[in-house]
């Protein structure tokens, strides 16, 4: 972390590093910076937090042999030594949706850690933001998504509600813009793609996504 910190681009993301002290923390029960870590783990890659708990198994109860990876037991006890803390219920919800894509029986349980993150800190964007990230994902993944015609239709407007939300509470969430902005492009609503698209830029004027 020192060394880029030196030299600029030496790492393209800290993300891993932040996550693995973050479980030394957690083993020395040093519950709080494990959740400043994760939370600086998280801010690395926004878009693609759900990954930073660097697990390779597919359902979130199997232990890993792997001490340097992340189990639902170790977030369980960040929720337990935390319970006032949003963060812990939220990275909860994120580890639970990284399994999603593998059992659709896991994305109910992550919509509920994300809603209990909210009622606890109603001010933070972030917990509405990734569950319009997860109803995304249903959109594509769940099976009853795909029923009906209107299936993945829904989920992409739940998903539009939820962004504008973290919006409403953060009116400079570049990337909040960004995944509603890929939503509405979804449904064939280009107007109001545009003008989100539009939005991240005044904001990022270096994403390239967005042009």
């Amino acid at each position: 972390m020192l060394f880029r910190s030196a030299y600029g681009e030496a790492y393209e993301t800290l993300a891993n590093h932040y996550s693995l002290r973050a479980k030394i923390k957690l083993d020395n029960r040093r519950y709080t910076e494990a959740l400043d870590d994760l939370e600086a783990a998280m801010k690395e890659n926004v878009d693609n937090a759900s990954n930073m708990f660097d697990t390779s198994d597919t359902k979130p109860d199997t232990p890993s042999p792997n001490p340097c990876s992340w189990s639902l037991k170790d977030l369980d006890v960040l929720v337990e030594h935390a319970p006032k803390d949003f963060r812990a219920s939220l990275f909860r919800g994120l580890y639970i949706s990284h399994f999603a894509m593998w059992d659709e029986k896991y994305y109910e349980p992550a919509l509920q850690e994300f809603h209990k993150a909210a009622s606890i800190n109603p001010r933070s964007p972030l917990p509405d933001y990734y569950t319009g990230t997860l109803y995304n994902r249903a959109a594509f993944w769940l099976k009853t998504s795909w029923m009906s015609d209107a299936g993945p239709n829904e989920a992409s407007r739940r998903a539009i509600q939820a962004f504008s939300k973290a919006i409403q509470l953060d009116p400079r969430f570049a990337q909040a813009y960004a995944s509603r902005a890929d939503t509405y492009q979804s449904l064939n609503q280009y107007h109001e793609a545009i003008k989100d698209y539009d939005k991240v830029l005044e904001l990022d004027r270096e994403n390239a996504s967005a042009y």
